[in-house]
């Protein structure tokens, strides 16, 4: 059949093009050319299988596993109900294939005060920007989060909202969570199920899923306790801020572990707290309290179970109704922007100790947020202690109006001492591993404790199966205090395995140092980005978020230096906090 006149999906430059091209073609030749375009398009049909309208896709984006937790409690209570479902990441899908889909459940985090899960932002990105008609989804959102920050949740909330506006379809309302998660996810999960129609004819019930996970296998759920080798100071005895080597027992113990990758740690709260809080409340450490259906004594609630540090909008509501001088209240405003604030802006203790009030234990309980685990970054290569999992620990205080207080965790983990024993799980970061190439040159960038990933890396190199160049950039306070990992790096850096050291000493004004090291040696940096290096930041994130702004529009105006390659082929990978 010939076509002469140009078919509406065709541009007028591109239709040209066509019958430029196959005005040239033989017979054979465009037979397999009809061939090979049929087979694109089975093929590409066949890989999305996202048109079939009986399929629900449950979609999962964060940093944490939260939100893949519930993706997969999700996925398995479906299938147990004879739903045709699948869970993917949003890490992994780009809006085309996304925009095919016909039925989504979407659970995803808001990180820090209001940005999306690194993971995912390209796709959280290209949502936000598209002009994209879905009017053909149905679609829910699970938005997880923090409400001690003030955008609480706003990465689903924006999501939920732009796909609303695009003409997609509830199947319910969009539902938030705080850090708590888990009680608002069974009966969202309940409620949305009730939402859908009958996957059979067979009546079921709802039954809470923990995740597809054995029982037995290490997680956030079975976290396994290790013993404390020994707990190293790094840093000068002059330092406020102490950093810790900490050395955990693994020999009895395999977790599913790769350079790159971290593991949460379940904390408690130090006893000094607890004390004063329980004397500010005017409470004692024997009563009897009730926790997610299991009683006991208020001081294990407070020390082992709770969070005593960051007050959640229910404190300030409890607060508010128990204090009959009406000072609290004054103290919060009227508006909630500024009851979040004020909220956000002094700790927990701090509160209790200001604004007296009578409350009996267990009102006090049910107004904590549950004690979150922290993420501590692996700091060596089991192929060169196969036995031991290293941490990399600041000790953190922080201080409000006259008092100065502890950061919970770093603290915790700076105190222990050898054979004590601390429960850990496992915490993949798929996105921080080192490149599949064992050959293409490593830039490491890191800001104080971030170096610790890094030493891991440098050791992995060190045994001999990978072949990087390693350049190593870090910051930190004083020279003489703070060159943390000094002699391992020496040693390093004379064995061939780090190629360049550079550590930046800022005093008492960072500026924007490691920008300036790597601009002080931008022939090596063009050159090794040009030959495919992996990029990798790690530490904190405003110190090394401004180090990346700079670098990108220092890159604009050198057309030798392909930084935008270096994105695209995520080459550039961060673990900022």
């Amino acid at each position: 059949m010939s076509v002469k006149s140009r078919p509406e999906i065709f541009k007028e430059a591109h239709w040209k093009e066509i019958i430029e091209l196959t005005s040239r073609l033989d017979k054979t030749q465009s037979l397999w050319l009809s061939g090979y375009l049929a087979g694109r398009v089975d093929s590409e049909s066949a890989a999305a299988d996202s048109g079939n309208p009986g399929e629900i896709v449950v979609c999962h984006g964060g940093e944490t596993g939260n939100s893949k937790k519930i993706a997969l409690q999700l996925e398995s209570t479906m299938l147990g109900l004879g739903y045709q479902v699948k869970v993917v990441d949003l890490a992994q899908m780009t809006l085309r294939q996304f925009a095919k889909f016909k039925q989504v459940i979407i659970i995803c985090s808001t990180h820090g005060d209001g940005d999306p899960p690194e993971p995912m932002t390209a796709f959280y990105n290209s949502l936000m920007s598209s002009t994209l008609s879905l009017e053909d989804m149905r679609y829910a959102v699970l938005a997880l989060g923090d409400s001690s920050y003030e955008h609480f949740c706003v990465t689903g909330i924006n999501i939920d909202e732009k796909l609303a506006k695009a003409g997609a379809s509830r199947i319910l309302e969009r539902q938030t969570s705080d850090t708590d998660f888990q009680k608002v996810a069974d009966p969202w999960i309940e409620k949305l199920l009730s939402k859908l129609p009958a996957a059979t004819s067979e009546t079921s019930t709802y039954t809470p899923a923990i995740s597809k996970a054995d029982a037995k296998e290490v997680d956030r759920n079975n976290p396994v306790s290790v013993k404390v080798i020994e707990n190293i100071r790094l840093s000068a005895a002059t330092r406020p801020d102490a950093i810790y080597h900490l050395v955990l027992d693994m020999e009895d113990v395999s977790l599913p572990l790769s350079v790159g990758d971290a593991v949460g740690v379940f904390i408690k709260n130090p006893a000094a707290m607890v004390t004063e809080l329980l004397q500010d409340a005017h409470l004692k450490p024997e009563q009897m309290v009730s926790l997610d259906g299991v009683n006991l004594t208020l001081e294990n609630a407070l020390t082992n179970k709770l969070d005593i540090t960051i007050p959640s909008r229910n404190f300030g509501q409890l607060w508010e109704s128990l204090d009959t001088t009406g000072t609290f209240h004054a103290a919060m405003g009227e508006s909630e922007k500024s009851k979040k604030d004020f909220l956000k802006s002094k700790p927990l203790l701090q509160l209790v100790k200001e604004f007296p009030v009578t409350v009996n234990a267990q009102q006090l309980v049910d107004v904590l947020r549950p004690l979150q685990p922290r993420l501590y970054d692996m700091t060596n290569s089991w192929k060169q202690s196969p036995d031991e999992l290293h941490l990399c620990i600041k000790k953190y205080h922080y201080a409000s109006g006259s008092e100065t207080y502890q950061g919970v965790g770093s603290n915790y983990l700076a105190s222990l001492n050898e054979n004590d024993a601390v429960a850990i799980f496992p915490h993949k970061h798929q996105r921080f591993h080192m490149p599949e190439s064992p050959e293409v040159p490593l830039i490491l960038i890191a800001d104080s404790t971030g170096i610790a990933p890094f030493i891991a890396f440098l050791q992995e190199v060190a045994c001999g199966e990978r072949s990087h160049d390693c350049w190593l950039i870090f910051s930190e306070a004083v020279f003489e205090d703070d060159f943390l990992y000094q002699s391992e790096l020496i040693q390093l850096m004379q064995s061939g395995v780090l190629k360049h050291l550079h550590p930046v000493f800022y005093g008492d004004h960072s500026g924007n140092k490691i920008f300036e090291t790597i601009e002080n040696h931008q022939d090596i940096f063009k050159a090794w980005v040009n030959q495919g290096a992996h990029v990798y930041l790690s530490g904190d994130k405003a110190i090394l978020t401004k180090a990346e702004e700079s670098l990108k529009e220092w890159a604009k105006s050198r057309q030798e230096l392909h930084f935008d390659a270096l994105i695209a082929e995520k080459r550039l990978h961060k673990n900022l906090y």
